[in-house]
């Protein structure tokens, strides 16, 4: 997932007398951002012209987060290769900043964990089969008992929102406000209160998209081949990016 609990992972960076002690950033920053880092305190500059930002500045004793980029960007196109039929990926691109998170779901007709294969509404492989054997169905979700139980209980009265959160299709556009609620449960695109937010994200994502040549632009290439090629007992790509 692109949601804060699947690419939120906290840093830790330690350099005695180089960063200082204590210091708390809050600005999210990314895994491409690590090379340049490490270039950098060994006094070297990568000749690729990463799209990483050298962390130091924002370490050093006294400074802050504005030396840092505003916001990071996450991507998804597929986690296990056959989750879905024709092995389609999910393709996700999101922009995250302190404040806020933007997602485009590109194919919002997919199933975001994939499709739901020998699970019907009225019938579904046993609670065994569901906790050991993640392709029994929504193959994108790893097999657990809680998955298992979640499937078990599909059809009861109180279950419609947490189906729809586990495993439900999503709208084109998602934001959210992350001081209001951190969790990313109240989708706020659409929601005029938020339009400007909404246009500045999606604006600011699609620009890096485009600057990058992102494929999933040119004729949404990451769904031919060989990027959906059958690859038996693989998985590929779990994320373009991570935040």
């Amino acid at each position: 997932n692109v949601h804060d609990f699947g690419s939120r992972v906290l840093l830790a960076i330690r350099w005695p007398k180089h960063i200082a002690a204590g210091r708390d950033v809050n600005t999210p920053v990314s895994l491409i951002d690590l090379a340049p880092t490490f270039l950098a305190a060994a006094g070297l500059k990568s000749p690729d012209d990463p799209n990483g930002q050298d962390l130091l500045p924002a370490l050093a004793p006294g400074a802050d987060d504005s030396k840092l980029r505003p916001w990071v960007l996450i991507g998804r196109e597929v986690h296990v290769g056959s989750a879905r039929e024709n092995n389609q990926p999910y393709p996700i691109r999101a922009i995250r900043t302190v404040d806020h998170l933007y997602i485009i779901n590109f194919k919002p007709d997919r199933w975001p964990m994939g499709a739901p294969y020998d699970i019907k509404p009225d019938s579904a492989p046993d609670f065994d089969t569901l906790a050991n054997n993640t392709y029994a169905g929504f193959r994108d979700i790893d097999a657990s008992p809680t998955k298992a139980w979640i499937v078990e209980h599909r059809n009861d009265d109180n279950m419609a929102g947490f189906l729809k959160f586990a495993w439900g299709k999503r709208p084109a556009e998602e934001l959210y406000d992350l001081r209001k609620d951190p969790f990313q449960m109240n989708n706020l695109a659409g929601n005029p209160e938020y339009e400007t937010v909404r246009k500045k994200l999606r604006g600011e994502l699609m620009t890096e998209l485009k600057a990058n040549k992102d494929p999933r632009l040119a004729n949404d290439a990451f769904d031919s081949s060989p990027y959906t090629s059958k690859q038996k007992g693989k998985t590929r790509g779990r994320k373009k990016g991570t935040k």
